[in-house]
């Protein structure tokens, strides 16, 4: 895989022309940064994908855009900083969904904000769920782990925190597959792959991008992506669906500032990611980095948003009451 560096220089090449050439306006300032915080680890999937477009709409708008790791709580350390900030847009954050969704939806997650909150600005990526193990496990397909959950009660898998998208994965596969596969969350950052990797859970369920540079070192080995789909990302990886269970879950990541934000900021800035996500040499760069390209709008990703509450609030009050027996 390449360097970080390297990635972000080929995916703001084909924008430099943009750079010197775009028109007048007030946002950004020149002279002030624009923080876009990620409540995640440097280096894992939200991180990489939120490095890539901070350095193309600097590329692109001028300005200095930064990313601000503050992981800790799903997401939750990012957004309790962005939700109280001045509505100007020069605090943001690149944040998961439905991940996010979680932090509000569930009680016992400790996020007192909804989407009123917030205003979510632009789509940038979604990214295909994934099933992974140990490179040493004896588990070759998702067949195998199937069909040995259906005898061994004992399976552990884990995710970074409840409810969130590995564990909705998770959820779901026992579901489909009449299986019941233990979960465990492991909340500490770096965590999951160590306790994969030494043995002390059997399989990780996470984004694609976020498992895939321990995929890349040799540590751990796809069974399958929750996609409909292959695409070139995860060619090669059989889907879920090849293997003969209905299943598909997918993660969207989207840029967000307080709500309130002035229309010209949205408008500049929602235009500004169609633009970049439009471009062959910005694709180009998120597809060697893993990054799923999937660019929606303000009004159409608030509108999916909406969605996601509704469509998940009902698992939630489910998987807690069955919780608290």
């Amino acid at each position: 895989m390449k360097t970080l560096t390297a990635l972000l220089i080929a995916g703001v090449a084909g924008l430099a022309i943009t750079a010197g050439t775009a028109q007048a306006q007030s946002y950004p300032e020149a002279g002030r940064t624009v923080t876009i915080m990620v409540g995640f680890g440097a280096g894992g999937g939200t991180d990489i994908a939120g490095r890539l477009l901070a350095d193309a709409l600097e590329a692109k708008l001028g300005g200095n855009f930064i990313v601000e790791n503050y992981p800790g709580g799903g997401g939750l350390q990012a957004l309790q900083r962005v939700v109280p900030a001045a509505a100007d847009g020069y605090t943001l954050a690149f944040v998961p969904i439905p991940a996010t969704n979680m932090l509000y939806l569930d009680p016992d997650r400790g996020g007192t904000f909804t989407l009123d909150d917030l205003t979510p600005i632009a789509m940038h990526d979604f990214g295909t769920v994934a099933i992974a193990v140990a490179a040493d496990s004896p588990y070759q397909t998702l067949g195998d782990l199937i069909e040995a959950a259906k005898t061994d009660t004992s399976i552990t898998a884990a995710s970074n925190g409840a409810l969130a998208i590995g564990h909705l994965g998770l959820m779901q596969l026992n579901q489909k597959a009449g299986v019941n596969i233990n979960w465990t969350a492991i909340t500490e950052p770096g965590q999951l792959m160590s306790n994969l990797i030494g043995g002390n859970i059997a399989v990780v369920s996470d984004t694609f991008s976020e498992l895939y540079p321990a995929a890349q070192n040799g540590d751990i080995r796809f069974l399958a992506t929750l996609a409909r789909e292959t695409t070139p990302e995860i060619e090669g990886i059989p889907t879920a669906i090849d293997q003969g269970i209905d299943l598909e879950l997918q993660t969207s990541r989207v840029l967000v500032g307080p709500a309130g934000l002035p229309a010209e900021v949205v408008s500049t800035l929602e235009t500004a990611i169609g633009e970049i996500t439009a471009d062959p040499a910005y694709r180009e760069a998120a597809s060697k980095a893993a990054v799923q390209i999937n660019y929606l709008n303000s009004a159409d990703v608030t509108a999916l948003w909406r969605s996601l509450d509704e469509a998940f609030l009902p698992q939630v009050e489910t998987f807690r009451a069955q919780s608290t027996r």
